[in-house]
């Protein structure tokens, strides 16, 4: 299935760029995505996304549509579903 991926922030710079569509298998997770896109992308980007213990790192959020998913959910994805994936933004 297809996931159209948008990046934000320090992720998009790391990407490379802010937004591409990803082809994971059906019945997929978020955290299967997530590993997907760190490993196509390489350390760069697998750095800021994933800890030690590969686990997503605290700071990331990561959208479905316009909600805010927790990483330990387990949700499952739908072909052309929208992931937002984002490191918090400071400015003043």
């Amino acid at each position: 299935m297809q996931i159209q991926c948008s990046y934000m922030a320090q992720v998009k710079t790391r990407a490379g760029c802010g937004s591409e569509t990803v082809d994971i298998p059906d019945d997929s997770t978020v955290q299967d995505l997530i590993h997907t896109i760190a490993k196509a992308h390489g350390a760069a980007l697998c750095t800021i996304l994933l800890d030690d213990q590969n686990q997503l790192r605290k700071h990331i959020l990561i959208f479905l549509g316009d909600e805010q998913i927790r990483w330990n959910d387990n949700t499952v994805l739908c072909n052309n579903a929208t992931i937002t994936i984002m490191s918090p933004i400071a400015g003043g």
